[in-house]
């Protein structure tokens, strides 16, 4: 319920990796169709994507390694 009420109000980008991947699609799938374009699912992003994505977002949750520091 907590994604839907997410997806409704904001695009959500989702970095998986490969292990998340599946089931991160799992739970896209279950969203009604018309938000399911909402939650953007992808295993990783080039560095390209990473500084697009950042440079149009409002807000950044993320794990705290050394990249994710140095490119925000």
């Amino acid at each position: 319920p907590v994604l839907k009420e997410i997806v409704t109000r904001y695009i959500l980008v989702h970095q998986t990796g490969s292990v998340s991947y599946s089931q991160a699609m799992k739970e896209r799938n279950k969203l009604p169709q018309r938000i399911q374009n909402r939650y953007v699912v992808q295993k990783y992003f080039s560095s390209h994507e990473t500084g697009a994505l950042l440079k149009i977002a409002s807000l950044v949750i993320a794990r705290s390694g050394a990249n994710t520091v140095v490119e925000l």
